[in-house]
């Protein structure tokens, strides 16, 4: 098993704009908590890009 964690980590260690990311993601599941399951995504796609 540490070995596949160490891959965990070095994966994490490849993305270039760490800080960005975490926002986009979490504004990803901000909209996601707020609209709930179910829906198709073209809504997701709008509530997400009217956040931004």
């Amino acid at each position: 098993m540490p070995a596949n964690n160490a891959n965990k980590t070095n994966k994490m260690a490849d993305i270039l704009f760490k800080d960005e990311s975490y926002k986009i993601v979490g504004a990803c599941f901000e909209v996601y908590n707020q609209k709930g399951f179910g829906f198709t995504e073209p809504i997701y796609q709008s509530v997400l890009q009217k956040s931004f």
